[in-house]
């Protein structure tokens, strides 16, 4: 029987690296087999170019700032891979995008890419299976604007799942900053290479790291995950910018609890020492409380009647104290810091009654009610002048909002430790003016001519940033054309972002069908297929603004007429003169079924009338006539009694102006059988 089982397992074993082997051919292979990528690495689309990161906002990141790592418990071999990653870990940050797989952990400058390999059980222990990170720890806080990383997917080679971005302010204490966004894609051979792009809101940090799991290959086979760029975006923040000038007044101090007469007042009369707390100037030794020697603010305990243990609970603030610092506008915040002074026990075991600070808590508030808190504080303790201590607490983290707030108790007494004051100095933050929310106006719909439409929007606080984002455009057919009228197809922009879904939609004329005839008929409309037309003489119809139509009746079916606009153009023949009439030709031309059909017409262009200039014709450069001064009238009658009335000009004799003139006549006496008559001609 155990012959039998070892047999088995020898099987199990055989049959397991035979799947191994398998995969890793099939990995070999491909890599082997194409020399150059059939399609350019990035896709016609340029999947790595990050629209909302600017190339000059890309952020140098060191390969010694990386750390690679398991979110799980690795086993020895994968502590063995990890070391050939992290010696190869300069590939994430060189600029180069792999072409093409090579095969993994090659050596640095190969262009190949970096992977985690999956074993199973059964064969070896499974490691890794909780997940991977790739964490980074910049140089100094950064602003991040977007994160990008690359990774091939393919045969045998699995995609990423749940991939997001995470920051910290202790690299102990991980916080999801943002989920990935759907991939871009692009083809690689038979691969494909996946851009997962991480855009978080406003984040000023210092650690951040990308995490992810292995996911399959498509197949259901977990093998390899491979992946290669990782780029940052964001802008780094000097130290001398980084650090917040803070002032007393924006500072509001608030007792906690219950307050009697003498913590009012107190309270009033310390208002005037806060200065201290922001000028700048860190007390190494305590001379006295509230002095202008740059010394500590405190708050002392009072209470009523004689001391004793029961009176205690006389005092006022026993709730805590809260300084709040109100910056206006939000800031990101990426540390804080508070100053106490505390006594040491004396000889008789007393100490010099000052306290410490109990639940202390340093957060931040976008709206001055709910806080968070900006990261966990460490104490550092340096020894002061005298019977003293320095406590120090410092919060790191990443915070936006317009409100940092300190908040604590006084230290409670004990029986052989009295603490009736608390005293504190400086206090210190860091952080920038945190970037503005977007509010942005209409949004404006691009359209290409091939129907690819892009969202843009504008900032109402600052019309420089702008917003400009691809759609997803998919058509549908609203009317289908006919052999008779266009059609219509609808074209639909739609994107979804913060929530809000923008739309837009164009239509598309769609043509109307030519006539396609079979056996006699038209496959779309059925209508019989016409006879081929015997044009006669062709008409030609002329307007009288000079535009021609081509008219032609066809001689098999005089109800086929055919009339078409002609091109007309005109020049001129004949110009017109002062004397003469010119003439203008217009000719219509229209060519059809290799036909050229042309027609004119003449046009009378009036001769000019005389214009003077300067005594002479414009035109024609005759002189300009005088004015007539005409003599006394002759007037010249002929036998017939018709008159010419004659004029001479006094001026230019030469100039003789005869008219004949309208001759009327009556009767003045009839003639008799003994005497003439008379009659008058005027």
């Amino acid at each position: 029987m155990l012959k039998a089982r070892n047999q088995e397992i020898g099987r199990i074993i055989a049959g397991c690296l035979a799947l191994f082997l398998g995969i890793m051919a099939i990995v070999s292979s491909a890599a082997a087999d194409v020399l150059e990528p059939s399609v350019p690495v990035g896709g016609e689309n340029g999947i790595y170019v990050d629209s909302n990161a600017p190339e000059n906002d890309k952020l140098e990141v060191d390969p010694d700032w990386i750390t690679l790592g398991f979110l799980g418990e690795p086993s020895r071999m994968g502590e063995a891979e990890m070391q050939k990653l992290d010696a190869a870990r300069d590939l994430l940050v060189d600029g180069v995008f792999g072409e093409r797989f090579e095969g993994l952990f090659n050596a640095p400058g190969s262009s190949s890419y970096l992977g985690f390999r999956s074993t199973w059980e059964g064969m070896f222990p499974d490691y890794g299976n909780s997940g991977y990170f790739i964490e980074i720890e910049l140089e100094r806080p950064c602003l991040i604007s977007s994160v990008t990383m690359d990774f091939l997917a393919g045969p045998g080679i699995a995609a990423p799942d749940g991939v997001e971005l995470q920051t910290s302010a202790n690299r102990s204490e991980w916080r999801t900053a943002a989920p990935a966004e759907e991939p871009s894609r692009a083809p690689n051979n038979d691969s494909e290479n996946l851009l997962y792009t991480m855009t978080p809101d406003s984040l000023l940090c210092r650690y951040l790291r990308v995490v992810f799991r292995r996911g399959t290959d498509g197949s259901g086979v977990s093998s390899v995950v491979c992946f290669d760029e990782l780029t940052v975006h964001g802008s780094a923040v000097p130290a001398e910018e980084n650090a917040l000038e803070l002032s007393p007044e924006d500072l509001s101090v608030t007792l906690l609890g219950q307050i009697n007469e003498h913590g009012q007042a107190a309270l009033a009369e310390q208002a005037q020492y806060l200065y201290l707390l922001t000028d700048g100037h860190r007390a190494d030794r305590y001379d006295a409380m509230n002095q202008e020697n740059g010394s500590y603010v405190g708050f002392d305990e009072s209470w009523e009647g004689t001391y004793t243990p029961d009176a205690r609970n006389f005092g006022w603030g026993n709730g805590g104290y809260s300084f709040t610092f109100d910056f206006t506008i939000e800031h990101l915040f990426n540390s804080a810091s508070i100053d106490f002074i505390v006594g040491l026990p004396g000889e008789d075991g007393r100490n010099a009654g000052f306290g410490g600070p109990e639940g202390l808590t340093i957060s931040v508030s976008r709206d001055g009610k709910t806080w968070e808190e900006l990261g966990p504080w460490k104490r550092i303790v340096s020894p002061a002048e005298g019977n003293f201590e320095k406590w120090l607490f410092q919060a790191e983290g990443s915070a936006r909002g317009r409100y940092l707030r300190f908040s604590f108790r006084r230290e409670q007494w004990t029986e052989d430790r009295v603490y009736p004051y608390v005293a504190l100095d400086e206090i210190t933050a860091s952080g920038v003016a945190a970037p503005h929310v977007h509010d942005y106006g209409e949004p404006e719909y691009i359209w290409t001519e091939d129907y690819q439409c892009t969202l843009r929007r504008v900032c109402r606080e600052d019309p420089t940033h702008i917003d400009e984002r691809e759609m997803e455009v998919t058509s549908s057919i609203l009317t289908e054309p006919t052999c008779y009228e266009d059609g219509s197809e609808v074209y639909t922009a739609t994107l979804t972002l913060d929530g809000v879904t923008y739309q837009d939609t164009r239509t598309k004329v769609l043509p109307k069908l030519d006539h396609e005839y079979q056996n006699g008929f038209c496959i779309h409309c059925g209508a019989a297929e016409p006879h081929v037309h015997d044009y006669g003489e062709p008409e030609y119809i002329w307007t009288e603004n000079y535009q021609c139509t081509l008219r032609r009746v066809c001689r098999e079916d005089p109800t086929h007429i055919d009339e078409r606009e002609m091109e007309v153009i005109s020049s001129i023949l004949i110009e017109p003169t002062c004397y003469e009439d010119g003439s203008e030709v217009y000719t219509a031309t229209l060519t059809l079924d290799g036909v050229t059909y042309q027609d004119t017409r003449t046009k009378v262009l009036p001769k000019w009338d005389h214009e003077y200039q300067n005594g002479f014709c414009i035109h024609c450069g005759a002189a300009e006539p005088h004015v007539h001064d005409y003599g006394e009238p002759e007037y010249i009658w002929t036998e017939d009694y018709q008159c010419t009335l004659r004029r001479v000009c006094r001026e230019d004799p030469t100039h003789i102006d005869e008219r004949e003139m309208e001759v009327t006549s009556r009767v003045l006496s009839a003639p008799t059988c003994y005497k003439d008559g008379s009659e008058v001609y005027t």
